[in-house]
C-alpha cells in the first residue's frame, strides 16, 4: 500500500491530556507545532492512530482532526513560497 502524507491537529482542553497525545504522537510523526503532527504512513494505520488519539481525549472538550495531504508538492511552506514569487 501507498505511504501518504497525514496532517493531525488537535485542540486538547486539559494540559496533561495534550501531553499524553503530544506524547504519543511523537513514536509517529513530526511535531510541527504545539498542536500538530505531520506523518508519512498508509492512510488506514493514520486512522488506527487517530482512534488511539481519541482515548486520550474528553469527547466533549477536546477535538481532533486528521487530513491527508494528496501530494508532497501540496505543501508550500516558507522557504517554497520565495522561490514560487
Amino acid at each position: 500500500m501507498r505511504k501518504s502524507r497525514i496532517v493531525i491537529a488537535y485542540d486538547i482542553s486539559d494540559e496533561q491530556r495534550l501531553q499524553r497525545v503530544a506524547h504519543f504522537l511523537e513514536n509517529y510523526g513530526i511535531r510541527v507545532q504545539r498542536s500538530i503532527f505531520e506523518l508519512e504512513m498508509v492512510y488506514k494505520d493514520a486512522v488506527r492512530v487517530l482512534q488511539k488519539v481519541e482515548d486520550f481525549m474528553d469527547k466533549e472538550e477536546d477535538r481532533c482532526y486528521l487530513f491527508r495531504v494528496s501530494a508532497k508538492e501540496d505543501i508550500v511552506g516558507s522557504t517554497q513560497l520565495e522561490r514560487i514569487f
